[in-house]
C-alpha cells in the first residue's frame, strides 16, 4: 500500500522511520505485513494480508522513540579512582541523525530531564568515560533526533557509588617493659 502524507501539519515529520499501520473497523492499531522506507511525503508498506470488507483504516505513525541503553561495569570505585568507560548496549532509536549530550548528577534523587542534571561538554557520543570521580554521581546519555523523535529521549540513569578509600590511621608501637 502506498500512502501520501502531503499536507500533515505538526511537529511530526515522515522519514525514513514512517510506519503504515492498520485496523480493521475500528479496531486496534497494529502493523501487518513488512515496513518499507517512506520517502517524504509517500509511505510504504508490503505484503499486506488484505483489506476486510467491513472496513479497513491506515494511518501513519511514527516508531516508539527511545533513549537506549547504557552500562558501566564500574558500579562501586573508590575515591579518586578512574571509572570505567560507558558500553552502549541499545542505541537509540526511533528517530535519525541523533545527536549526544551526557549528563551527571550527584543529585541521587535526580529524573532524566529535570533540572538536577548538568551537560558534560564535548560528549557527543554512545559511549563516555567518566574519569576519576570523588562522590558518587549519576549518568545518563541525551539523545536529540534531527527528525523522527519530538523531544529529547533519555537513557537509562547509572549510579556509579564513590566509597571513601580506607585510612589505616596510625601505626603504633606498644613497648612490652615488663618482666616475666
Amino acid at each position: 500500500i502506498t500512502l501520501d502524507g502531503s499536507g500533515f501539519t505538526g511537529s511530526f515529520t515522515i522519514d525514513s522511520d514512517t510506519r503504515v499501520i492498520k485496523r480493521i473497523n475500528g479496531g486496534n492499531w497494529t502493523l501487518d505485513g513488512l515496513h518499507a522506507a517512506a520517502s517524504a511525503p509517500i509511505c510504504y508498506r508490503t505484503g499486506l494480508d488484505g483489506i476486510s470488507s467491513s472496513g479497513t483504516q491506515f494511518c501513519l505513525a511514527l516508531r516508539n522513540c527511545i533513549g537506549g541503553i547504557i552500562a558501566n561495569p564500574s558500579l562501586s570505585i573508590c575515591a579518586g579512582d578512574d571509572a570505567d568507560a560507558f558500553t552502549n548496549t541499545i542505541s537509540p532509536s526511533g528517530g535519525s541523525g541523533y545527536t549526544y549530550t551526557w549528563q551527571y548528577s550527584t543529585v541521587l534523587a535526580a529524573v532524566p530531564g529535570d533540572a538536577n542534571w548538568t551537560d558534560i561538554a564535548g560528549s557527543n557520543a554512545l559511549i563516555y568515560d567518566p574519569g576519576t570521580l570523588t562522590q558518587t554521581t549519576l549518568f545518563v546519555r541525551k539523545a536529540d533526533a534531527a527528525s523522527g523523535c519530538v523531544g529529547s529521549q533519555y537513557s537509562n540513569t547509572v549510579t556509579i557509588t564513590v566509597n571513601q578509600k580506607p585510612s589505616p590511621g596510625g601505626v603504633y608501637h606498644i613497648s612490652n617493659d615488663r618482666e616475666p
